[in-house]
């Protein structure tokens, strides 16, 4: 790309950087959005389905590994890419609040105690980590053992059946 084309169109490299970021981590929830469309009267096969969603081959693998890195590492001195992370990850963060949320609801569970904020962060964390796992090392777990591993871990801290919806 010409530097004259890049000015134009972008206050500089960081601003083109940060938005090829959140395009890229909007790709992943436009998807996931797309999928549960169908199951909103559903909130536990909605969230099964992002799960199911984050351990698809087309999400795992060196390629999209090699392209994450490179963003999180920008964030360490790139304040606009800083901040996108930021805006991406409560994004993800409140998507998953809000599922556990409407699960509780649905079950007519008072989740008052239940901390979903805290309890979405804990998920989310465990996701990053296992995807992080496969993405180093293909065969350390297939689909269905890391399905197994989330379905226990969220069902264990929320008290919720998520296996059977």
């Amino acid at each position: 790309m010409a530097p004259g084309l890049l000015t134009h169109y972008y206050k500089g490299k960081e601003v083109l950087i940060a938005e090829s970021y959140i395009y890229l981590a909007n790709q992943f929830l436009d998807n996931f959005k797309e999928k549960i469309a169908d199951h909103k009267s559903n909130p536990a096969k909605a969230l099964q389905i992002f799960f199911q969603n984050i351990f698809e081959p087309d999400i795992l693998g060196a390629k999209y590994l090699r392209v994450w890195i490179t963003f999180w590492t920008l964030t360490l001195t790139e304040p606009k890419l800083r901040n996108a992370h930021k805006e991406i990850y409560n994004h993800y963060i409140t998507s998953i609040e809000a599922m556990l949320i409407d699960i509780y609801k649905s079950n007519g569970i008072d989740y008052s105690d239940k901390n979903p904020k805290a309890l979405a962060i804990g998920i989310n964390a465990l996701l990053d980590g296992l995807w992080l796992e496969c993405c180093l090392n293909p065969d350390a777990f297939s689909k269905q053992e890391n399905l197994k591993i989330v379905y226990n871990f969220v069902e264990s801290t929320t008290g919720l059946d998520i296996k059977s919806a």
